[in-house]
Parts: C-alpha cells; structure tokens; sequence
C-alpha cells in the first residue's frame, strides 16, 4: 500500500516510465478500435505532468488513433460479410458516397465512438487517401487542440484546482 502514503510519487514513476509512450499509444489504438472512453481524458493530464514532451504525447496518441484507423477501415469489408450487416451498411452507404471525407472529418472530431465509420469507410471503399486526410486533419486537431489547450493553460487550471480543494 506504498502507493497510498505517497500518490504523487508513484504518479511521477508511471509517467516517466520508458514504457509510459508505448502504453499511451496501445491506449490510443484501444480508445479507437473498442474502448468508448475519449484518450483526452488521459492525454491532458499527462500533458501537464509532462509538459517537456507534450507535442510528442499529442502525435503518439494520434498514431495510435491513425494506426487503429487502418485496421477498421482493412478489416471492413470482411467483417462486415461475416457479421451479415449488409442490410444495415446498405443504408449509410448513401450518406459516405456523398459526404465521405467531411463524414470521416466530423466523426474523428467527435468523441463519439468512431468505430462503425472506419469499418464502414473500408467496406464501402471510401478511398484510402481520402480516408487517411480526414483522419489526419481531424483527430491532428484533437490531439494537438488538447495539446495547446494544455500548453497555454494547463497550469492556471491546476493552480485553480490547487486553491479550491486547499
């Protein structure tokens, strides 16, 4: 129960761990692929903690967002076969042939979960370009928003809760 008497240093060891980058992109790539938990809720206090390598911690968690990205858009069509969802992929198929990228731009916006959008977006052969662009600029402005956000204000908004809870 080490961890008790002294959070604070336990949380500066996770942190600077070497580890701590290859877990935040695993993390990432499971916030995108089936975890419905929005990574800023990890990435910003990171950020603050570790506000040395801050840029970085925003392109790792986009690498990881852009990495699982691929994997739903190559797994697609097969899955979608398999699962026998035509009937309902049949209806957004419309909706991606009109909107693709500025649907693939608003759902990587969104906290929302993205996965059906990357698997639909491959089943429906929205092209891979295409596909790659949105997903760059859109999560790019996540990630690097969140980044900034932090960078700009992070330490008023930690002294802020330092006064209110003291």
């Amino acid at each position: 129960m080490h961890f008790l008497r002294n959070p604070a240093a336990v949380l500066d060891r996770i942190v600077h761990a070497r580890a701590s980058l290859v877990a935040l992109f695993g993390f990432a790539y499971l916030e995108a692929a089936v975890l419905p938990v929005p990574i800023e809720a990890v990435t910003a206090p990171y950020m603050e903690l570790r506000r040395d390598i801050l840029w970085l911690i925003a392109a790792i968690a986009l690498g990881g967002y852009v990495a699982a990205a691929l994997t739903g858009y190559a797994i697609g069509g097969p899955l979608i076969a398999t699962l026998g969802w035509q009937g309902q992929v049949a209806e957004v198929e419309g909706f991606l042939a009109d909107h693709g990228f500025w649907a693939m731009i608003g759902m990587a916006l969104t906290p929302l979960p993205t996965q059906l959008g990357m698997i639909v977006a491959g089943a429906l052969g929205v092209p891979l370009p295409s596909f790659l662009v949105a997903i760059l600029l859109a999560r790019g402005a996540r990630a690097f928003g969140v980044a900034l956000l932090v960078w700009l204000y992070g330490d008023r908004v930690v002294a802020w809760f330092s006064r209110r809870r003291g």
